[in-house]
């Protein structure tokens, strides 16, 4: 499409009314369409901060998959106010709102909205997304891409039904139109790890051990969305628009007046943010790595890891930032989505039915929770493919029985933690604690997997038991020993009947025994321990799970001894001694039985 004619925008003017007039506002309702957002990022600039220079070169702030491309010529934007002059009216002079959704409204005083707009940075990105011409003329040329671009296999199947069959992708576009985000960073400080030590150093009487190198951020983010509404759009077109083939005093006129037109924008969110990029020094062993990376290199993971932290607390924060589709195969669950879409290996989905209500009124019911198993590869047209398309696979972690008869998910991030708390029972049991982490998104985010194991838990855990013993090297009977573990290890969930799991454990660990004021001395046992296991779970809600867990604790290595006085160790302890943990401690070792609960989050 290589001019707009009249009949066009009087069609399009159709469209929108139309658009606006079916769109629903029920909030019980989750809705199944998306379609792409874009994005253009940038910096700010007070010129505080010699380490910004870096965003002076062009495309250090990549835009994700999952987003179309809205980036500028420029990163830096410089500021005409400081940075104490970003305040909220609600919380007083010299802070920023961070409400549970984070969101800014009018209380807000951030003379960065008043800076965007005096910068006609909504300007730049429309003129980008109508593909705007050296004499001020507009296309529809990349708005048709992005419409092409965005199409799945229903929205092609839908096209082949018209006799437009391949144009109606293309004016699909326009649908994207006013999903336009701005987000702005704000380093607030940015420090090399030397810097950091420094900092700990002026405040410690003792000097730290210096074994990392690298980067540390904090600042927040500013987004906005460019308020590109029907009233908008159609005034653009009406009063705006000129093809390649217009008057060029009519071109002049229009070129004007959009040039002095001052486009709206809506305060979205303002989000904080840490972020870092570190690696141990040389001279650390096994920790260092290889080949140290050089500042840059680490510098780039620095902003890497700001803009990702930042995208998924927005995806959190936003609908309009999470991908939704349809259930398009039951066995095996498969969904249409990929690496367009940014899908993460092991990443969670909600699935939802649309219902309705004793009244009439729809609602949307949530009926599972899934996670991805692989990811396709579909940076590519669904028209190049003929509207074929291979689904990214799933597993199932909750809910009811799933099915592709108008099932939808939604995408629902979570952080990968989960917390256990329980008790085992045994020789070497107690109450115990645990904390885990699925590390599956930071091997996908190192390798760019497509497919993997899923649910892999990395987990570090502790534990205290108060049991009666005799220590016959110490002429004790009856003796109240307080034990206590550390532990560290992997563990893997494999889902069935979908609320239920099972799985191995397997971690190493060190356990203390202690014994206070025997002859005015209290003493200290230690040994390290190997642990393998099974654990199996169940629902009570989609991250709330009742945990059985079954392991055989095996002591091994020299055992040591610690004597203290007064809390000192005494001159020559610990030391090594010749009996093993279960002489010591009789029977100290083998199976033990646990439950307990576990929260995911």
């Amino acid at each position: 499409m290589k001019k707009l004619s009249s009949g066009s925008i009087l069609m399009l003017l159709l469209i929108n009314c139309f658009h606006l007039i079916s769109v629903g506002q029920n909030p019980d309702i989750v809705k199944n369409e998306y379609a792409r957002n874009s994005l253009t990022m940038l910096v700010l600039d007070y010129g505080d901060s010699p380490y910004l220079n870096y965003f002076r070169t062009p495309n250090r702030l990549n835009i994700p998959d999952k987003f179309d491309n809205n980036n500028l010529s420029y990163t830096l934007l410089p500021a005409n106010f400081s940075r104490d002059q970003m305040i909220d009216r609600t919380k007083g002079a010299n802070s920023i709102s961070l409400s549970i959704k984070n969101k800014m409204n009018n209380n807000f005083i951030e003379p960065l909205y008043d800076l965007v707009k005096s910068y006609k940075i909504p300007n730049t990105i429309i003129a980008k997304e109508f593909n705007r011409q050296s004499d001020g003329s507009f296309n529809m040329d990349e708005i048709a891409k992005r419409g092409m671009y965005n199409a799945d296999v229903t929205d092609y199947q839908k096209a082949q039904a018209t006799m437009r069959k391949d144009d109606a992708l293309r004016d699909a576009g326009e649908l994207l139109l006013n999903k336009s985000y701005i987000l702005i960073f704000d380093y607030t400080s940015i420090k090399t790890m030397t810097e950091v030590y420094n900092n700990m150093d002026a405040n410690s009487e003792t000097k730290v051990k210096r074994t990392q190198n690298g980067y540390k951020a904090t600042g927040n983010v500013y987004l906005y969305r460019i308020d590109f509404n029907d009233s908008v759009y159609n005034n653009f077109l009406l009063s705006m628009w000129v093809d390649a083939g217009s008057d060029p005093e009519l071109k002049k006129v229009r070129s004007q007046l959009f040039d002095n037109t001052i486009f709206p924008i809506k305060r979205i969110a303002c989000i904080p943010f840490n972020s870092e990029a570190l690696q141990y020094n040389a001279d650390q062993g096994v920790m260092a790595p290889k080949v140290q990376k050089t500042p840059d290199q680490l510098f780039e993971e620095l902003v890497n890891d700001s803009r990702d932290g930042v995208i998924t607390s927005i995806e959190k924060l936003s609908d309009q930032f999470r991908v939704k589709a349809q259930i398009t195969s039951a066995h095996p669950l498969g969904v249409k989505i990929g690496k367009k879409e940014g899908l993460k290996l092991d990443q969670r989905f909600f699935v939802y039915e649309a219902r309705l209500d004793a009244s009439g009124k729809e609602f949307s019911k949530r009926m599972g929770v899934i996670r991805s198993k692989s990811v396709v590869e579909n940076r590519s047209f669904i028209s190049d493919s003929k509207g074929v398309a291979a689904p990214s696979l799933f597993y199932q972690t909750a809910g009811k029985k799933l099915s592709n008869m108008g099932m939808y998910v939604e995408q629902k991030n979570d952080w990968g933690f989960g917390l256990c708390l329980g008790y085992s029972i045994g020789n070497m049991g107690g109450a115990n604690i645990s904390l885990e982490y699925n590390i599956m998104s930071i091997f996908n985010a190192a390798l760019n997997l497509k497919t993997g194991i899923t649910a892999l838990k990395l987990y570090v855990a502790g534990g205290f038991d108060m049991k009666t013993y005799d220590i016959t090297k110490l002429s004790l009977t009856d003796e109240s020993i307080m034990f206590t573990k550390i532990e560290g290890g992997l563990a893997k969930d494999f889902y069935f009947a979908r609320n239920f799991y099972i799985g191995p454990v397997v971690g190493i660990g060190m356990e203390s025994g202690s014994v206070s004021d025997i002859g005015g001395y209290d003493y200290s046992y230690q040994t390290l321990y190997v642990n393998g296991g099974l654990r199996f779970g169940f629902n009570i809600l989609h991250n709330l799970q009742f945990q059985i867990t079954g392991n055989y604790l095996i002591p091994f290595g020299t055992v040591t001894e610690d004597k203290l006085q007064d809390n000192t160790s005494v001159s020559g302890y610990p030391i090594d001694i010749t009996e093993t943990w279960d002489e010591i401690f009789f029977e100290r070792q083998g199976l033990i039985f646990g439950g307990g609960l576990r929260l995911q989050f």
